[in-house]
């Protein structure tokens, strides 16, 4: 095996396993948010989607406030790097938008672009 770093090393790591689908859900549902962060990961580097992916960040979506916006973030790349595919996230994205709109101007305006992407309109 060769060693180009410890994050391509990780990332042959990851690749092999069988489970990557059901370890990004049981992260992106964790409590931590540092873990949370690791299933983006995951959904991000390796194209991962479906339904079971999108459940836990909808329901983070849901349950953000409007201080909460550096998650909010992460979720939005999340679901434009799914494109299409995370469309009936776009919902509970739109609603996450509107509660971060006085709050945190850059956020809003990337949620928004991020359901634009998410359409296909971008």
């Amino acid at each position: 095996m060769r060693f180009n770093g410890p994050n391509l090393l990780a990332k042959e790591i990851l690749a092999r396993r069988t489970d990557l689908q059901e370890l990004a859900v049981a992260l992106l549902s964790d409590a931590a948010e540092k873990r949370r962060h690791g299933g983006h990961y995951l959904v991000d580097k390796f194209h991962l989607r479906g339904e079971d992916i999108l459940a836990p960040l909808r329901d983070r979506l849901r349950k953000l406030d409007q201080k909460e916006t550096t998650e909010l973030y992460y979720i939005c790349s999340t679901l434009r790097a799914m494109g299409p595919a995370a469309l009936s996230a776009v919902p509970d994205l739109e609603a996450a938008a509107r509660r971060v709109k006085d709050s945190d101007y850059y956020t809003h305006k990337y949620a928004v672009e991020s359901i634009a992407a998410v359409k296909g309109r971008s």
